[in-house]
């Protein structure tokens, strides 16, 4: 009668333990029920367990009706994700397992008894202790993963969850099948094959969650090189500006220089004129040349600085700017011209022969539309379709058109390549912004 007791007691343990962490890790779905709910949760647990252990005894009952069973209640009392539920159910069991399994194994190989013997049949204070054992390390566990869901909130997505708990589902039945092994199972042909199976099945989850998790850290990654160079870039936006304003200021100042020094001149004062002049030079008041001025100053220094850069290389340059750049747009047609000039220019510095480079800005039909021209001695995307950097780092290169897509995108418009009569032209569209 002892014995029956001892049983009893590590089932109430057992399933006490189970709703511990189920209540503490979900949450009830009505907290001043708290007491009753709680009691229902075990009460079916400890039912179900009672009948599985002294009525039925086949272990393949706790699988079919005992996790199922915990998992419905959970969705009936509980809050949380229908997936988290199920898989924290399903590992409870394999935690259930892990603590009982290793005293199992390591007993009856001390004591000399076989598994199913020990497991089903002996009373003893050996079975007893390795019952309350296991049920402390039960508890330990539980404890940890209470532990650890308070510590990391994470939120899986329903195909993560999906490929967890299949994941966790397939390595629960090994277990059975290896546990129905060992007991010495008249099936154990059909055992070997399907636990076979099932470590191919958990190859190929594996495998499916390797390939995901793959994915989502290649776009984590163009994500961040994304953000990086967009930062580079506002950064190098802002210095064109601020450049822009100061020559803007210069050229102002430059008609009242000339004046000083005519008037100088006109005085006869030759000397304080060449003075003059020096401390203009030594000063170095370079003025780059003004090819665009329009409603936008970012625009205005980001083409400015671009086309200057061009005639260094003695690259012809055009610009049509036929409608203003609107403010809430500014900042994202600059990116663009940024990284599309970069482009072209470099295009057209790997050419031998005359280049030309030209910028057009319009608004057609509700949309924005920029085009950016290069002349080029050969077709591009008839070698590189994909326009893929050629530059030997493409973890730092290779961004930019990237990043023009992305910004064509946010404002509902695309992107277009296309090349006509030795020209590679890039058009893109915005959609303009409803008042």
């Amino acid at each position: 009668m002892i014995w029956i007791a001892v049983e009893i007691i590590a089932i109430l343990a057992e399933c006490l333990i189970i709703t511990r962490l189920l209540v503490n890790y979900f949450g009830l779905r009505k907290p001043e029920k708290k007491v009753l709910h709680t009691s229902i949760l075990a009460l079916c647990l400890i039912a179900v367990d009672l009948i599985g252990t002294f009525v039925i005894k086949e272990e393949l009952f706790f699988i079919t009706c005992f996790i199922p069973g915990a998992i419905l209640l959970s969705l009936l009392l509980l809050k949380g994700n229908v997936f988290e539920k199920i898989f924290v159910n399903i590992l409870n069991y394999i935690m259930v397992y892990f603590s009982t399994l290793p005293f199992i194994f390591l007993l009856t190989h001390l004591t000399q008894k076989d598994v199913d013997e020990f497991a089903f049949q002996s009373q003893d204070a050996v079975r007893s202790s390795s019952i309350l054992m296991t049920k402390i390390i039960f508890f330990i566990l539980t404890q940890a993963v209470l532990w650890f869901h308070k510590k990391e909130q994470y939120r899986f997505k329903k195909a993560e969850w999906i490929i967890i708990i299949s994941a966790f589902s397939t390595t629960l039945l090994i277990g059975l099948g290896i546990l129905l092994l060992a007991s010495g199972s008249t099936l154990s042909p059909y055992l070997y094959i399907a636990i076979t199976i099932m470590l191919c099945m958990l190859d190929i989850i594996v495998f499916v969650f390797l390939q995901k998790l793959n994915a989502v850290n290649r776009q984590e990654n163009m994500q961040k090189m994304l953000e990086f160079q967009m930062a580079q870039q506002q950064n190098e936006i802002e210095q064109l500006d601020k450049q822009y304003h100061e020559l803007s200021i210069l050229r102002h100042d430059f008609k009242n220089q000339i004046e000083c020094i005519r008037s100088l001149l006109l005085l006869g004062d030759t000397q304080k004129a060449l003075d003059y002049t020096n401390t203009l030079t030594e000063r170095k008041l370079g003025i780059a040349e003004q090819h665009v001025q329009c409603s936008s100053s970012v625009v205005n220094a980001v083409i400015n600085a671009k086309f200057n850069e061009a005639q260094k290389h003695r690259i012809e340059t055009s610009c049509r700017m036929i409608t203003h750049v609107p403010e809430h747009l500014e900042f994202d047609v600059s990116v663009l011209l940024s990284n599309l000039l970069d482009n072209a220019l470099e295009a057209c510095k790997l050419q031998e022969a005359d280049t030309k480079l030209t910028v057009s800005f319009t608004e057609k039909g509700g949309y924005y539309r920029l085009v950016v021209q290069n002349t080029i001695q050969e077709s591009v995307l008839s070698k590189n379709k994909m326009l893929e950097t050629s530059k030997e780092n493409r973890l730092l290169h290779g961004w930019g058109l990237k990043s023009v897509k992305d910004i064509a995108a946010s404002h509902k418009g695309s992107v277009d390549f296309y090349e006509k009569e030795g020209t590679f032209i890039v058009s893109v569209l915005l959609m303009k912004q409803e008042n």
